[in-house]
C-alpha cells in the first residue's frame, strides 16, 4: 500500500519572542521532527500567529504583532529562510491593533488569476477590521468598515472556498458567544458590499480567548460543507457541522455535538485536512492541537477514539 508523506508546520513563540518553526514529517500517523527554522525575534510575547501559502505553494507568510501592537508579515520563499517583505508587505504600513488583537489571514480566488490575501485583526476599539491585498494591482487596501465588535484576545477563525469570494469569518463575540459573519460576492444580493451575520450558534458554555478552528469542504454534501470546532474547556472539543444546497444559499447547520474523547490542556488547535492513504484513499479531518506549557503537540482524527501525541523542541 502507499504511504503518504505529509509536512507540517508549526509555528510558536519562544520565551524571549523569538518565534521558530518546526517542520514535521508525517508518516503512517507517526510525527518525525524534521527541521527547526529561525523565522523572525520581533514578535510581542503571547502573540497572534497565522501564515498562509502564496504563490502557488512557493512562498509562506507568516502574520504576528510586534512590541507596539502593530501587525508585521514575513515571508520563505526557499523553504528555510525568512525575511520581511520589502515590496508587498503589511509591515510597511504600520497597522494598529488592539493589545489583545487576535489575528487571522486567509486567501481566496475572486475569478479568473486574481487572488486576495485577507487578514482580520481588532483595532483600538476592538472593532474586528480587514485587510485585503490584491495580487494584480499588488497592493493593500482596507475591507469592509462596519465590521461587529470582538471579545478582547478572540481567538478568529477564516473560511473561504478556493475559488469564490463567498467567506466566512469566525470569532467570539463580547458574551464569549462563539459566532460567524459572511460574505456574499454578488452585486446583485449585495450590492455595498457588506458581511453579514451568519446562524452559527454553537450551544454550550465557552471561556474566554477560546480556540476555534474551521474545515471548508469542496462540494461535499454528504460529510458537510463546514466544521466549525470550538473548545468549551476542560478538555472538552464541541462541533458544529452545515451544508450548502448552493454556494449563494444560506448555510443549513446541524446542532452541536461533543467529540467523544477528551483533550489535554491546549493553548492553540488548528483543524486540517488530507488524504489518508490507508483509509480508503479518503480526505480525513484532523485537529492538530499545541500545549505550550507541556511542551507537547497532538493529533487527532476526527471520528476516532484516540490521538496521538509527541513532545516539541519549545
Amino acid at each position: 500500500m502507499t504511504c503518504g508523506l505529509y509536512w507540517v508546520g508549526s509555528l510558536m513563540i519562544a520565551p524571549t519572542g523569538i518565534i521558530r518553526e518546526s517542520l514535521f514529517l508525517r508518516d503512517k500517523r507517526h510525527w518525525k521532527l524534521t527541521r527547526i527554522n529561525f523565522v523572525t525575534d520581533g514578535a510581542k510575547m503571547e502573540s497572534p500567529l497565522t501564515a498562509i501559502l502564496w504563490a502557488n505553494g512557493v512562498e509562506k507568510r507568516l502574520f504576528y504583532l510586534d512590541q507596539s501592537n502593530l501587525i508585521r508579515e514575513v515571508l520563505c520563499s526557499n523553504g528555510f529562510s525568512w525575511a520581511e517583505d520589502q515590496h508587498n508587505g503589511l509591515t510597511s504600513l504600520k497597522i494598529a491593533t488592539h493589545h489583545q488583537s487576535g489575528l487571522i489571514a486567509g486567501h481566496n480566488r475572486t475569478g479568473g488569476d486574481e487572488l486576495w490575501i485577507r487578514v482580520f485583526y481588532q483595532n483600538e476599539h476592538l472593532q474586528l477590521q480587514e485587510l485585503k491585498f490584491d495580487s494584480c494591482h499588488r497592493r493593500w487596501v482596507h475591507g469592509y468598515k462596519e465590521l461587529p465588535h470582538a471579545l478582547p484576545g478572540s481567538v478568529l477563525a477564516f473560511g473561504a472556498h478556493t475559488n469564490s469570494t463567498f467567506l466566512h469569518l469566525y470569532y467570539q463575540k463580547q458574551d464569549s458567544q462563539p459566532a460567524e459573519i459572511y460574505y456574499m460576492p454578488w452585486w446583485w444580493l449585495n450590492p455595498l458590499n457588506m458581511w453579514f451575520h451568519g446562524a452559527y450558534r454553537p450551544v454550550g458554555h465557552y471561556p474566554n480567548r477560546t480556540a476555534i478552528a474551521c474545515i471548508i469542504r469542496e462540494r461535499h454534501f454528504r460529510e458537510g460543507h463546514f466544521r466549525i470546532f470550538c473548545h468549551e474547556g476542560s478538555g472538552i472539543i464541541s462541533e458544529n457541522i452545515c451544508w450548502s444546497p448552493l454556494r449563494w444559499a444560506p448555510l443549513i447547520w446541524a446542532g452541536t455535538t461533543r467529540l467523544p474523547i477528551k483533550f489535554p490542556n491546549v493553548s492553540h488547535f488548528v483543524a486540517l485536512e488530507w488524504m489518508e492513504p490507508d483509509v480508503h484513499e479518503e480526505w480525513q479531518p484532523h485537529i492538530i492541537g499545541i500545549n505550550t506549557a507541556e511542551g507537547t503537540i497532538w493529533d487527532y482524527i476526527v471520528g476516532s477514539e484516540k490521538l496521538e501525541s509527541r513532545s516539541l523542541c519549545l
